[in-house]
């Protein structure tokens, strides 16, 4: 039996179960359609396949009398443009400009140590950042984890050097 989900992550288990069908059963609630290889096709068109129903299917069952839970809202994964500066003392002020950081706060690192946050909107993050045991001189990886756990990465974004050697 296979199951026919969306996405499996936003349904109960008894949401699961009260969807599971398998394509015999899809084949035979919607006329004119017939199992090919584990999918069903209505004429030319992919009802169900690869173990998913397409938008075709979920618009032919739901005229059929099955209604499927809602299609998931996709989510776009956070993206850094920029950092400035890319290099400063501990305690520095980092700006982290992008797309999709969502308006909850979410978590900064810098290298292996969490950045004390300043200021969160959806394009602009601030920060502070803290080195720890983090050496000078080597570039740090400048992670964005989101409210909802996706991360942006910026490979050798940020360089700690000595508050001394820092022009200003």
């Amino acid at each position: 039996m296979t199951k026919i989900v969306p996405e499996k992550s936003l349904l109960s288990k008894k949401e699961e179960q009260d969807v599971m069908l398998d394509p015999t059963d899809i084949a035979a609630k919607i006329e004119g359609s017939e199992v090919v290889a584990g999918n069903v096709l209505l004429g030319d068109v992919y009802l169900y396949q690869e173990g998913k129903v397409t938008p075709a299917g979920r618009e032919a069952l739901k005229d059929s009398g099955i209604d499927l839970p809602p299609e998931p809202t996709p989510v776009n994964p956070p993206a850094i443009n920029s950092i400035s500066p890319s290099q400063g003392a501990d305690g520095s002020q980092l700006v982290i400009t992008g797309t999709d950081f969502g308006a909850a706060g979410g978590k900064v690192q810098v290298g292996t140590e969490d950045a004390a946050l300043a200021e969160w909107t959806s394009t602009q993050i601030t920060v502070a950042v803290l080195q720890g045991a983090q050496p000078m001189g080597a570039p740090m990886v400048v992670t964005v984890t989101t409210a909802d756990g996706q991360q942006a990465y910026a490979p050798g974004g940020y360089t700690f050097l000595d508050a001394g050697n820092i022009d200003g």
